[in-house]
């Protein structure tokens, strides 16, 4: 019974990420960078990432885990399906582990540029 109630509501966030990502989609006004739906990736990459650290007991190494085994003994993924989301502007997220269970994502804005005002951060903290 305790599968089927965490698996009905994993399928209810999921579904409502999706309709939130298409709702933030559709409002974003074309002449401005679209940030509410960087922050719904990185939002969506941040669950997953927690999620896979419930399951597997750590944070992934890198991204990739959640789409492909890392070689734990326990790994009930894919964590997130269709592989791992670019920003808005087709970059790639950038995904830093910190001390403590912590992690960071960032997506690097319009410019594509690493440190720059447009970037894009969300931290995690356990």
């Amino acid at each position: 019974m305790k599968g089927t109630h965490i698996g009905i509501l994993v399928a209810t966030i999921v579904i409502a990420a999706g309709v939130i990502t298409v709702r933030l989609t559709m409002f974003v006004d074309m002449d401005h960078e679209p940030i509410p739906s960087s922050s719904v990736v990185l939002a969506i990459i941040g669950q997953a990432i927690k999620t896979y650290e419930i399951e597997v007991g750590h944070l992934p190494k890198t991204l990739a885990d959640l789409v492909t085994s890392d070689g734990s003994d326990h790994w009930p993924g894919p964590f997130l399906r269709g592989g791992i989301p670019k920003d808005p502007w087709g970059n790639d997220i950038v995904y830093v582990p910190l001390a403590g269970n912590a992690f960071q994502l960032k997506s690097l804005g319009p410019d594509g540029t690493d440190g720059t005002e447009d970037d894009i951060t969300r931290s995690i903290q356990p």
